[in-house]
């Protein structure tokens, strides 16, 4: 039996009613009684708080565990992210050392096609994209 059983009870027989000299029946109003009332009650507005805590904390362990899983995921996208910016750091090095082996062996004739180029998307973008 718990704690709270045992003094629940004690507090609850303090409240019977007791006889009365007279005859009738009055309820036992001794200071013990008064003050075993506001224990009970005390005790029990503590019960509701720890059911209260109680809740609450479950809702937080809740709300971690749903952290936890968003992080996890976003540790993968990151972890992706990550090989796909690889790849194209690979992709632009290589493309790069293909322009520099280019300009060199043509005089610089293909450096000058790709500023052009280059400049001709410019201004497509330039003229079409933002004029409107």
């Amino acid at each position: 039996m718990s704690h709270r059983s045992r003094t629940a009870r004690a507090y609850q027989g303090s409240l019977k009613p007791q006889p009365h000299t007279s005859g009738e029946t009055a309820w036992n109003t001794s200071p013990d009684a008064h003050t075993n009332s506001h224990h009970y009650a005390f005790e029990q507005r503590n019960d509701d708080h720890v059911d209260l805590l109680g809740n609450k904390i479950t809702e937080l362990k809740q709300i971690s565990l749903q952290i936890g899983e968003e992080v996890t995921y976003q540790l993968g996208a990151l972890r992706d992210m990550e090989n796909d910016f690889e790849k194209s750091g690979g992709l632009l090095g290589a493309t790069m050392r293909r322009l520099k082996i280019m300009a060199r062996t043509q005089n610089g004739r293909w450096m000058w096609y790709l500023i052009f180029f280059v400049l001709a998307v410019f201004l497509y973008i330039y003229l079409f994209r933002y004029k409107k």
